[in-house]
């Protein structure tokens, strides 16, 4: 099974050093199986701004996980972001918080969207 590397702000600082200046921003705070989804949502914004300097610079506020969907705060930007930015948090109820696989919403008191082998439901026969 693949294990995707943990979600680090330094790594994320590096890679998108517009879209993460806020000095503010402390952390990540969403599981390792959505890096993936924010490694494109990143890629796409900033290819986006990049093309359209005209459009007011995406700076992250927050990421975080919130009954099970990511929930990404940012100031800037244009309708293509708001749209990309809606499309990614979409993407993350139906994606595993821990590894990336395809996954559903599970729980009751504690929300967490997760694959059948993290929600143990495969190991149980249940689907």
């Amino acid at each position: 099974m693949y294990t995707p590397p943990e979600i680090t702000l330094a790594e994320f600082r590096e890679r998108y050093p517009l879209l993460f200046s806020d000095p503010s921003v402390d952390d990540i705070y969403c599981s390792r199986g959505w890096r993936d989804l924010l490694v494109t949502l990143c890629d796409t914004l900033q290819a986006h701004l990049d093309r359209h300097p005209d459009v007011s610079q995406v700076v992250v506020a927050q990421v975080k996980s919130k009954f099970g969907e990511l929930h990404f705060f940012y100031d800037g930007g244009d309708s293509y972001c708001t749209g990309a930015v809606a499309l990614a948090e979409q993407m993350s109820l139906k994606t595993c918080e821990q590894c990336g696989a395809p996954g559903k919403q599970t729980g009751d008191r504690w929300v967490s969207t997760l694959c059948p082998m993290h929600d143990g439901s495969a190991l149980s026969g249940e689907s």
